[in-house]
């Protein structure tokens, strides 16, 4: 018979024994219940373009959304949905990302300057006092968007209006014409119906003698194939992952402007990751903007040789630019500053500064 004094010691020993098994730290390769594992972000990115099109913004985007997972260890997974996978338009971005409907979208600002019209300041038509080349005009717009006052009383505030957090600003490529009826000179667009996005655009198309036709992305080609519209202002980059190039028969190149977006997220979303993770995701968006915004001027150029196969370029003289730009400076200008109301003004001349224009309003 086992004494009682031998039993209890009997039971302390084994006792402690998993006392000490239990709060020793786990070993390499081991795994143990009362570690907590890392904590895992699955996120959507809401935008323009269909993540199997062929576009600049696939090419440059989607590895460096890799890049975050592979040195999140998979803590931190983006996915790039196409604003049709969802119940929400371009138009609708700014509501989105304030409302934490997705993580983060695309803020298109053209699409957005009825949520917020200051968002139009940095890329009103035609601000350029001359005509240039692609690579000048995107020096330009990068000398608008280096001025640390445009940026916070364009894009700080808004985000700070809309509860979101900007990562980055990148465009889109040159905004020419695109059309079924041929144009010349900017005479010929009179009586003509054109699709323009944004409400400044619009003020320019009616400046033009045009009539502004309101259809959504995927109703541009429907319209232009049954003639509802004569043609759409657009990036090249647009025309060929839409497909509506097929559509298209003539092409007035004149650069009319360079638009913007803003990688914006959610900020409560934001806020919720830990630092580590908030580095990784700004440094890789950080580095996908800077390079696609260089690799925009040769894929324009590019899609314009190969769009030229089929399609007749009419390309603007410095007096058909003057012509369209003074249309600009009496009906567009002045009506995004009756929009945005006094606080405007400063904001439109440190634009027109930064792309070597006199005008001061």
């Amino acid at each position: 018979m086992i004494k009682k004094g031998t039993l209890l010691l009997t039971i302390i020993i084994v006792l402690s024994v998993l006392i000490v098994s239990c709060t020793q730290p786990a070993q390499p390769g081991q795994s143990q219940a009362s570690q907590t594992p890392e904590k895992t972000y699955h996120w959507k990115y809401v935008q323009a373009v269909p993540a199997a099109a062929i576009h600049i913004n696939n090419t440059v985007f989607l590895p460096h959304l890799e890049n975050i997972e592979k040195r999140s260890n998979g803590r931190l997974k983006i996915d790039w949905v196409n604003w049709v996978e969802t119940p929400y338009k371009g138009s609708d971005a700014l509501r989105v990302a304030r409302d934490g409907l997705a993580q983060g979208c695309e803020v298109l600002f053209g699409y957005c300057t009825g949520d917020a019209p200051m968002l139009g300041a940095p890329e009103l038509q035609y601000m350029a006092p001359h005509k240039v080349d692609l690579p000048e005009l995107y020096s330009l717009y990068g000398k608008v968007w280096s001025n640390p006052k445009v940026k916070a009383a364009v894009l700080d505030k808004t985000m700070q209006d809309f509860n979101a957090v900007s990562l980055g600003v990148y465009h889109w490529g040159p905004q020419p014409f695109w059309l079924t009826r041929e144009v010349k000179k900017p005479a010929d667009f009179k009586g003509m119906q054109i699709r323009e996005f944004s409400a400044e655009g619009a003020d320019m198309v009616r400046a033009l003698g045009a009539s502004v036709t309101l259809v959504t992305a995927a109703e541009v080609f429907t319209a232009l194939e049954r003639g509802m519209c004569d043609g759409l202002i657009s990036a090249p980059q647009a025309m060929l992952a839409g497909g509506w190039y097929e559509a298209i028969k003539y092409v007035y190149l004149s650069n009319t402007r360079i638009t913007a977006n803003s990688f914006t997220i959610n900020k409560k979303a934001w806020d919720s990751l830990p630092p580590d993770l908030q580095q990784i995701m700004a440094e890789e968006i950080a580095a996908a903007c800077a390079e696609l915004n260089v690799a925009n001027v040769e894929d324009s150029y590019k899609l314009y040789e190969l769009f030229g196969n089929q399609m007749t370029f009419n390309e603007d003289n410095e007096e058909d630019y003057q012509y369209i730009r003074n249309l600009c400076k009496e009906n567009v200008w002045p009506n995004w500053l009756k929009r945005v109301g006094p606080q405007g003004n400063d904001v439109l001349n440190m634009c027109l500064e930064a792309m070597g224009a006199s005008e001061r309003y």
